[in-house]
């Protein structure tokens, strides 16, 4: 099988210009149809004369080799998953119709195949949360808790700069940015968790000179200078924007670590996709209506729908705070040292509690105290006033005989 330069032809070039492909589905569909192409030992350019020389000559959609092609390619896959070959199909029926080129029903037809169960994407609450414990950085935790509180994708990570996102006094992110997979724009939020990572990864970034933030355009995350991997071109170096594989590399390197595997490598729980999907599900379990959570992922929305979200952001952010315990991981401070901010702030609490239970105490004895002299002296006061009216109830009676016996002194006139 001899390799074909398939970025290089000029139907391919065509082909991509008219469905204006983004940089990511670019790369994509041209590793499927160089695939494509090599399985079946013909170049882009071959391929589609071939198929315009045999439409014009009448022959039946079944007759061409278009569907002889296509049943190699589909041999050529055998050994790929479900969705390879689903994406890897779809993508050469997207090349020849492009070009006006019908194919064969049956060849469009797949036999849907669900993946094994090691091979999906379930990942829990736990997982997400052991993914941010054992996250060898800063840079990847406030990576991870970004995609798992706002369903964010790799490609809006990667490219998500200091003007994206907006701070409120409750620790809440709100992120403004466009889906270029979907070519939407949209608005989703991150957690106080995820906010208060993101600060201590920015203040790490501002310690070094390279790494500090510079301004509003700033990528949000950046490289620390990692060395570069095989195939990867080389960029601006320490501080530059991440790429792609650098990214891919770190999650996959915290599934090998952690031993999220299939038995082939392929690390299933640490796939970046799959906290966006954690995302998704969680919210949509919990409650939240589907078309919410779907225009907080940036898919593409109806107009009505568009419409309404961009008007309404306030209570599409009213509606997620609501449901963030759902995707909280961490509520109580969890110390690893005694000589981290944390364990010292906690000690200090733990001792300002002391003293105010303390405190506590010593008023509820003093408020003990004081009824127990309001008793007494409501005792000896009501004993006082017994005592005045009895003398007053005896000089009345004193008066009234005094009175009598003058009376009976007086002589008449």
């Amino acid at each position: 099988m001899m390799s074909i330069d398939v970025e290089n032809d000029a139907r391919i070039e065509q082909w991509l210009n008219l469905i204006e492909a983004s940089k990511a589905t670019r790369k994509s569909y041209l590793t499927y149809i160089k695939a494509y192409c090599e399985c079946v030992d013909k170049t882009p350019s071959e391929l589609i004369d071939e198929a315009e020389k045999e439409t014009k000559g009448g022959k039946l959609l079944s007759e061409r080799n278009t569907v002889i092609y296509l049943a190699k390619f589909k041999k050529c896959l055998a050994d790929k998953s479900p969705n390879t070959q689903g994406v890897a199909l779809s993508t050469v029926q997207s090349f020849y119709k492009t070009f006006d080129i019908q194919l064969s029903a049956a060849v469009g037809k797949r036999k849907k195949r669900i993946p094994l169960r090691e091979n999906q994407n379930f990942i829990s609450k736990a997982d997400v949360k052991t993914l941010i414990t054992n996250a060898k950085n800063l840079r990847m935790k406030a990576i991870i808790l970004c995609m798992a509180t706002s369903g964010m994708a790799k490609n809006e990570i990667l490219n998500l700069r200091m003007r994206d996102i907006i701070f409120d006094d409750n620790d809440i992110g709100t992120v403004s940015i466009r889906r270029e997979k979907a070519q939407v724009d949209y608005v989703t939020f991150i957690s106080p968790e995820a906010v208060a990572a993101l600060k201590n990864y920015f203040n790490e970034r501002n310690r070094d000179d390279k790494l500090k933030v510079k301004g509003t355009n700033d990528f949000v995350f950046v490289t620390y200078g990692e060395k570069l991997q095989e195939g990867e071109k080389k960029g601006s170096g320490k501080g530059s924007n991440i790429s792609p594989q650098t990214f891919t590399n770190e999650f996959k390197k915290l599934g090998e670590d952690l031993g999220y595997g299939n038995g082939e490598g392929y690390m299933v729980k640490s796939r970046s996709h799959a906290l966006r999907k954690f995302f998704a599900s969680t919210l949509e379990n919990a409650g939240v209506p589907k078309n919410k959570v779907d225009y907080m992922l940036g898919h593409t929305p109806s107009g009505n729908d568009l419409a309404y979200f961009q008007h309404d952001i306030d209570k599409l952010k009213e509606l997620y705070i609501k449901y963030l315990p759902y995707i909280t991981f961490e509520k109580t401070i969890e110390v690893r040292s005694l000589d981290t901010e944390d364990a010292k702030k906690l000690a200090k609490l733990e001792d300002e509690n002391i003293y105010l239970k303390k405190e506590v105490g010593n008023l509820q004895e003093m408020v003990t105290m004081r009824n127990e002299d309001i008793g007494n002296t409501d005792k000896l006061y009501r004993e006082e006033i017994d005592r005045l009216f009895s003398e007053v109830r005896e000089l009345k009676r004193a008066l009234s005989l005094n009175a009598t016996s003058v009376a009976k002194k007086v002589p008449e006139v």
